[in-house]
């Protein structure tokens, strides 16, 4: 039994002989199979049989062959390190295919970097606490047989876990790679701002403007004496919504000053894109003013948010 699907065991088999497959259904009929796509022509139309056709047999063992290059001399202990990292890997990585974190082709990769990491890791530094305890033989003496078997357990530990940290950061590549993404984007998008800052003050002084002079039009429709003494209502609503406009542009002018100070005033300057980034969220996308290319590095640095967060599910 390798993986449980909604309560459903699976076994998975990855092979070129369809023996290998039926052996299995005949000796095990309550649990079906996860088989490679070469297997499709055997087993299409059993029910029993589920066939991947993104998982290649002939690319399985490519991996394998290079993942176990260089330690096959290692001895005949090596039969048994990866198998049952393998089984426990395979079932956390593909319940987590399941649950829709990641994708077949990382539930796989992964599977192989962990069990590459644990199992081999684990073999490893066993045998580096063996080497060590027989090069402290002569000084324990009797202690030896104490030792030995001791030494053998914390190094297959520190092997494990030191084989983890491994996998660990080679499975994050993806991550820091989409974090060095965004910190390019977050430079680029600091730089793009104060470069365009008086172009974005200038589009927001000429929408006020507008706006202005639309109410200064219906304000002189009446004559100078009947606005001053008899004002109707429209031209009271003008002259209520020309201060209003006034105080409105004033405090954009605020707004944009404090932003220019924060972005310009951060540590690093991927902090200050990003400091722009959060305000733009908060008080909407028309902080920018349509100034181009300031919306366009907005919407990929969102985008590059997302790719993070996704990257992040599949690391959980």
């Amino acid at each position: 039994l390798d993986l449980i699907v909604d309560g459903k065991p699976f076994n998975v088999k990855v092979t070129n002989d369809p023996r290998y497959i039926q052996e299995h259904l005949d000796k095990h009929p309550d649990i079906d199979v996860i088989t490679n796509q070469e297997m499709a022509a055997a087993f299409s139309d059993n029910p029993r049989v589920v066939i991947l056709p993104d998982l290649s047999s002939q690319e399985v063992l490519e991996n394998t062959a290079d993942t176990f290059e260089g330690i096959a001399d290692l001895g005949d202990g090596i039969d048994s390190v990866p198998f049952i990292s393998l089984a426990t890997n395979a079932s956390k990585n593909f319940y987590k295919l399941h649950k829709g974190d990641i994708d077949l082709k990382t539930a796989a990769e992964h599977t192989a970097i962990d069990t590459a990491a644990s199992g081999v890791g684990g073999w490893l530094g066993s045998q580096a606490g063996l080497g060590l305890g027989l090069a402290l033989a002569p000084v324990t003496g009797g202690l030896s047989a104490v030792v030995l078997p001791v030494l053998g357990v914390l190094g297959s530990l520190a092997g494990i876990f030191t084989g983890k940290g491994i996998s660990g950061w080679f499975k994050g590549r993806h991550l820091r790679r989409a974090l060095e993404e965004l910190e390019y984007l977050a430079i680029e998008f600091r730089g793009a701002f104060l470069e365009l800052y008086n172009n974005v003050i200038g589009a927001m002084d000429s929408f006020f403007e507008q706006h202005l002079a639309v109410a200064a039009e219906g304000i002189s429709e009446e004559g100078f004496f009947r606005r001053v003494m008899f004002p109707s209502a429209k031209t009271t609503f003008y002259r209520m919504a020309s201060r209003e406009l006034k105080t409105e542009r004033k405090d954009w002018h605020r707004f944009y000053e404090d932003l220019n100070d924060a972005v310009q005033g951060a540590d690093e300057p991927s902090e200050g894109g990003l400091i722009l980034f959060t305000y733009c969220q908060q008080r909407g996308v028309e902080v920018l003013r349509n100034v181009e290319p300031l919306p366009e590095y907005y919407a990929a640095i969102e985008a590059q948010l997302e790719i993070i967060e996704k990257e992040e599910r599949k690391l959980k």
